[in-house]
C-alpha cells in the first residue's frame, strides 16, 4: 500500500535526491556569500530542496488547491521606467 504523499509525487527518487542535495548546497553557498545575490541563490536552493523533500512542484501544489481567495490587489500608477529607476536605487542602497 502506498501513502497519499507517494501518489501525489511527480518526481522520481533520483530527482528528489539530486534536488535535495543540490538545493542544500545552493542554500549553504548562498548564505556564505552574505550579499543580495547570495540571498537569492539561497532562496532558489531552498525551493529546490523543498522539491526534493516534498516530491512535488509548486505548480502541482497549486493544482490541488480548490479555493483561492484574493484579499487585496495593488496597482502601481507609475511607468515601467520609473519603477526600474526605483529598483536600481534600492539595489544601490542595499549594496552600499
Amino acid at each position: 500500500m502506498t501513502s497519499e504523499k507517494e501518489n501525489t509525487s511527480n518526481v522520481n527518487d533520483n530527482e528528489r535526491w539530486a534536488s535535495l542535495i543540490g538545493g542544500g548546497a545552493l542554500v549553504l553557498y548562498g548564505l556564505s556569500q552574505r550579499s543580495l545575490r547570495g540571498v537569492l541563490v539561497a532562496i532558489a536552493g531552498g525551493g529546490l530542496a523543498d522539491r526534493g523533500v516534498s516530491g512535488g512542484t509548486p505548480a502541482q501544489s497549486a493544482e490541488n488547491m480548490s479555493n483561492i481567495k484574493v484579499e487585496k490587489t495593488v496597482t502601481i500608477d507609475k511607468s515601467p521606467e520609473e519603477l526600474f529607476a526605483c529598483v536600481r536605487f534600492l539595489k544601490a542602497e542595499i549594496a552600499a
